[in-house]
């Protein structure tokens, strides 16, 4: 009999003479509880690994009812934070023997309601979702048909899992330091799009500024779409230091506006002084060359990584109250 080109579970019963049942236990690691001999089980393992058997995941599904994957929609695997976090995300299921399969929404809401209802209609055993905005109607829909953790951003109001960091503290430290030393007229850069994590960042910012003592105009605060181009954010940087000349630092609520400002600093042949008087949630690797002297929140990706997926195990393993996780940031205050 030739081997086909993917040797089944049946293909090696009929060449060893043995029952499928027999095989399938041997396989799994029962045939010591399940009475079978040493030298039954020895021959089929040596069979196997000669044909390098694999298992149907397929087969196995329907035979136990799980599948054993995840999905994760991220908001864009084009940003460094969300494909280290993809990545994480993908190690910590794998030693758990889960596989996840990840695609992205692109911050868009409509988009990821259809990604949601793919997910599902999949058969996955849990989605993990970075949310678009601060509603989901997709996400409402599947909660009590699969296991949903959100990670990085909750929705408010909504039941569901999540595992974030503690954006607004962070950010309140983070502008805190930047007071204690001397600075008073600090900008704010953040995005135009509403999304609870960098909400909760403004926040820190407006309560670290109020309990100074300082006013923040909405002159004070540039809220920029994350796709414009650097001439439309050096544009709104003109704008700002032509309505307040005398700003002496800068909060960022994300990193993705700390090279357009760096460039657009050098452009106008303003001091960045290493980005001492600077502050962000999250670094990128390139931040240590060009302002050394910024201080930094690092975001835990790591421990937001493990923790969502241990939520959506024991999820599977019928932990089914919403739980909220809250790591936080390291500080880097330069």
């Amino acid at each position: 009999m030739s081997s086909p080109k993917r040797v089944s579970l049946a293909y090696i019963a009929e060449t060893l003479g043995l029952s499928k049942t027999t095989v399938s236990w041997v396989l799994s690691g029962q045939g010591d509880c399940r009475g079978i001999n040493a030298n039954t089980q020895k021959r089929v393992l040596e069979f196997a690994a000669k044909c390098e058997y694999r298992p149907s995941y397929l087969a196995q599904s329907l035979s136990t009812g799980r599948t054993r994957t995840f999905g994760l929609i991220v908001s864009s695997l084009a940003d460094p934070f969300y494909s280290h976090l993809s990545m994480e995300m993908v190690a910590s299921a794998e030693a758990q023997g889960y596989t996840v399969y990840i695609t992205t929404s692109e911050t868009n809401e409509k988009m990821e309601d259809q990604l949601i209802g793919q997910f599902v209609d999949r058969g996955v055993e849990g989605v993990i979702i970075t949310p678009a905005g601060v509603e989901s109607a997709g996400i409402e829909r599947v909660l009590g048909k699969t296991s949903i953790v959100l990670a990085d951003r909750k929705v408010p109001g909504l039941a569901a899992s999540s595992v974030v960091a503690d954006n607004e503290d962070s950010a309140y430290r983070l502008v805190s330091h930047l007071i204690g030393k001397g600075n008073r007229k600090i900008a704010l850069m953040t995005t135009l799009h509403r999304i609870d994590n960098l909400s909760d960042r403004c926040n820190g910012y407006r309560r670290a500024m109020a309990e100074a003592g300082y006013d923040v105009p909405d002159s004070l605060i540039c809220k920029i779409d994350k796709t414009a181009s650097r001439e439309e954010i050096f544009e709104r940087l003109g704008l700002l230091f032509e309505q307040h000349p005398d700003v002496d630092g800068i909060f960022f609520t994300t990193h993705v506006f700390v090279v357009p400002t760096y460039a657009f600093y050098r452009k106008m042949g303003k001091k960045i002084n290493g980005g001492a008087n600077w502050a962000c949630i999250h670094s990128l690797p390139e931040f240590e060359f060009i302002v050394p002297q910024m201080s930094i929140a690092q975001l835990p990706t790591a421990a937001i990584a493990k923790a969502s997926i241990d939520l959506l195990i024991a999820a599977g393993e019928g932990e089914t109250d919403p739980q909220e996780k809250v790591f936080e940031c390291e500080m880097k205050l330069n």
